[in-house]
């Protein structure tokens, strides 16, 4: 989207220009005093968080005012245990950064950065499961200028999840983070200010998700700062548990026929999550001041309607205001810290407006989308609900059919194992695991077949002895598209047993559940005694992809998640893949499917 060469800066009303003019002037000359001091301290942006889609995965980014090596340090409690780290600068400017990994979903962690003798703290849960149909979020935006203002609305937040632990999640922010997004002091003193210590823990505490405002200018230092996995320009989209974020970037185009507009289509077309969202800076249907933006109501308005995208959120406007257009919530929450305007409640279609500096509290529960706004003293100014289709996580009921009827059971001599699925509509794939003498072995994989044609069948080899187990497995992917990733998204319909699968009671490797698996998988060892344990992932070749464990344990059970990466972060295509723990002298394998 192109910027008026003669209208204010920013886009700014003209009736407020003066003010803001005068107000950015006296705001550079303290930011220079500021900078000086932030040049000389340790510590220029204290360590935030980001969340690039991926539940195991939490980046950490800081940077300093020189030159220094750094450590960081994380684990599920305060003493730091799951891993430690030096860190090294990178690009030209003192700036930092680690992944951490291997994160088990909504789990909380705590990490450390250090830097000589000074020690920065924070924690963070990890994201949701994408099985789970819970999730709280907190939204906001345009929290350039009012540093003080912004504050404030920081405290509510981390009021808000102090008083429910849920809500240290994620906050997405709908841009404007600065006065002058092209200039360095802008950040120091506005989004990352020291002497803020609210917008601090916030920011140390919540992955931070933001889409680019008008005020950042050309986006260079949003990008910097703030290094999503853009697909282009600063367009992106994220997962977070039941939720799917679409990040629009309105100074690139998104006009019909562009790159953007067909891929903001595609994402939301082949997106799993029943959650739809869209987050931009320029709303199509607001309160006033700023105009309603054409292109979202030309462009975005209609793929909302397709695709099912219920809540669409934008700021620019500095208030509270939403509006509801063909069923599609159209909500601006641009109260995070820059000037008040006046929202004027008789725009087309608006049915909420309050003038105030505020946050909004999102609550996902299975087929229920509920919104709470709150000021900055905790009054509420806004609310609704929104209930979306079914989302029913039960697996269907699959009936098996012997071809002679009677008794299910497995004889020494080859057979044929006969089922059908007597509720089949969304049921993608369904596998077969046998046994002998214990842990389930690498699967049978039935061909993958289409909705209504419920006929399956297995031919057991000779070699399977009366001893065996088999255990049938249906993913079902019929609710709102979702693959089976998790336990509560598949259950064994049926086991045809005479000997029960035994418990591992000393050292060994159960197999992955689930698999096949996309995107994540658990895997659960046992140690006999206490060693230090080695879980590796392999590829066929036998190339190691993947250090899941490498530490001394406790004995009893242990439990690992993969996430189908490799130790770089890149994903894994489909295929065969193989566990091997090793500990004490001693190792297991396991064969494992990647199945996209």
């Amino acid at each position: 989207m192109s910027k008026s060469t003669s209208g204010p800066p920013f886009g700014l009303p003209r009736s407020s220009l003066s003010i803001q003019l005068l107000f950015g002037l006296l705001l550079s000359i303290l930011a220079l005093g500021h900078a000086v001091s932030a040049a000389a301290a340790v510590m220029r942006k204290a360590p935030y968080l980001i969340y690039s889609g991926y539940d195991t995965q939490m980046k950490v980014i800081w940077q300093l005012g020189a030159t220094a090596n750094c450590t960081i340090d994380w684990g599920p409690d305060t003493l730091y245990s799951s891993g430690s780290v030096q860190t090294s600068e990178y690009g030209s400017s003192h700036q930092h950064s680690y992944t951490i990994t291997n994160l088990v979903p909504s789990s909380k962690y705590y990490y450390r950065v250090s830097v000589g003798t000074e020690k920065y703290f924070g924690s963070f849960r990890a994201a949701p499961p994408s099985g789970t149909n819970l999730a709280n979020l907190i939204v906001y935006g345009d929290s350039r200028t009012n540093t003080g203002a912004h504050d404030q609305v920081a405290d509510g937040i981390i009021s808000t999840y102090l008083a429910d632990s849920t809500f240290q999640s994620a906050v997405v922010s709908v841009g404007d983070l600065t006065y002058n997004g092209d200039l360095e002091t802008y950040w120091d003193v506005e989004l990352f200010a020291t002497g803020f210590p609210h917008i601090q823990t916030m920011l140390a505490t919540m992955p931070f998700q933001s889409a680019m405002g008008n005020h950042e200018g050309a986006g260079v230092l949003f990008t910097k700062y703030l290094p999503y996995p853009f697909v282009a320009g600063r367009y992106w989209s994220f997962d977070y548990g039941p939720a799917h974020f679409v990040i629009v970037d309105q100074y690139t185009s998104y006009a019909p026929g562009s790159a953007q507009l067909a891929w903001i289509e595609d994402d939301l077309d082949t997106t799993t999550r029943p959650w739809k969202f869209i987050v931009l800076h320029d709303p199509g249907w607001s309160a006033g001041g700023h105009p309603n933006n054409t292109s979202v109501q030309s462009y975005i308005q209609p793929l909302c309607e397709k695709y099912g995208v219920r809540v669409l959120f934008a700021g620019h406007n500095h208030y509270y205001a939403r509006a509801v257009v063909n069923g599609v919530q159209h909500v601006t929450t641009g109260g995070g810290g820059a000037p008040l305007y006046t929202p004027t409640p008789s725009y087309p279609n608006v049915v909420a407006t309050s003038m105030s500096y505020h946050f909004c509290k999102v609550e996902i529960d299975s087929n229920v989308f509920h919104l709470t706004a709150l000021n900055t003293s905790g009054q509420l100014i806004d609310s609704f609900t929104v209930v979306g289709p079914a989302f029913d996580i039960t697996p269907p009921q699959v009936t098996l059919v012997r071809p002679n009827g009677g008794e299910v059971f497995l004889s020494g001599h080859e057979d044929t194992l006969r089922w059908i699925a007597s509720d089949d509509v969304g049921i993608r794939y369904v596998n077969l695991y046998y046994s002998i003498d214990g842990g389930l072995t690498f699967p049978y994989t039935i061909a993958t077949k289409e909705p209504n044609d419920s006929a399956y069948a297995w031919t057991v080899p000779e070699t399977l002895s009366d001893s065996c187990v088999v255990k049938i497995v249906a993913y079902d992917t019929s609710h709102n598209g979702s693959e089976a990733v998790s336990d509560s998204l598949f259950r064994i319909i049926y086991v045809a047993d005479v000997n029960p699968v035994p418990q591992i009671a000393s050292f060994g490797l159960l197999q992955n559940s689930p698999n096949p698996f996309n995107p994540v998988t658990y895997i659960e060892f046992v140690l006999d005694k206490s060693a230090r344990a080695h879980v590796r992932i392999y590829d066929v070749s036998g190339k190691v992809l993947r250090t899941l464990v490498n530490e001394t344990l406790s004995a009893g059970k242990h439990r690992a998640l993969w996430d189908g990466r490799d130790d770089s972060g890149r994903i894994m295509a489909s295929g065969v893949y193989v566990c091997r723990l090793e500990a004490e002298g001693k190792s297991a394998v396991r064969k494992m499917v990647l199945l996209k």
